[in-house]
């Protein structure tokens, strides 16, 4: 929903956020939360219809070789440099792309440049992240899919995406460290637009 504040600028309402126009490109513009003096890292792009084509939640992975990367939107950043306060990272495709962020310690994106000159990456995270959804039932994110809890073992327990019945998309993790062992990431549908506040998905 897209509302005039008491200034008459136009805001964007989800999920009882607020979150303003931060920059417009060609065909996308990106929104940004209005809270926290712009340490709030939630974001979201729409298409000139008002349409959002994504929304953006960055997370620290482990790349094969055992380094940290932050993943945003689907694109990968390194650790450029650091202080007492802040984390620079730059995009791993190298110099030729001047994507790049500053967080916080806490992962607070405080500036930031999204535009890129290549495609997104391609990744599996191979250890999901587990959550609860807006009614309190468990719900795990993998790869930008949620999927909900089908059963266990003693050692592994199942999960199955949860966007559509007919989707047979799954995977397999251990029950200790929630590492993945099995995985059928082919799913019959387009990724759902998620927000994740506090530990709680809404979709």
């Amino acid at each position: 929903m897209f509302v005039k504040n008491q200034a008459g600028k136009e805001i964007a309402l989800i999920n009882g956020y607020t979150y303003y126009n931060y920059y417009a490109g060609k065909t996308t513009s990106t929104w940004r939360c209005t809270r926290g003096g712009g340490h709030c890292n939630a974001f979201f792009r729409i298409n000139p219809a008002h349409k959002i084509t994504s929304l953006l939640l960055l997370q620290i992975v482990t790349n094969p070789s055992g380094k940290q990367l932050a993943l945003c939107d689907g694109h990968t950043y390194y650790l450029a440099s650091q202080s007492n306060a802040t984390v620079s990272w730059r995009c791993t495709k190298g110099k030729s792309c001047k994507a790049r962020m500053l967080t916080t310690k806490k992962l607070h994106i405080i500036r930031c440049n999204f535009i890129h000159c290549h495609p997104k990456s391609t990744y599996i995270i191979r250890k999901g992240v587990f959550l609860k959804n807006a009614a309190g039932n468990p719900v795990a994110v993998l790869n930008g899919y949620t999927f909900y809890p089908d059963g266990r073992s003693n050692m592994t327990e199942r999960w199955r995406c949860s966007t559509k019945r007919s989707c047979k998309a799954r995977f397999t993790v251990a029950k200790d460290d929630q590492i993945v062992l099995r995985i059928r990431d082919e799913h019959d549908h387009e990724k759902p637009f998620l927000f994740i506040d506090s530990g709680i998905v809404f979709r």
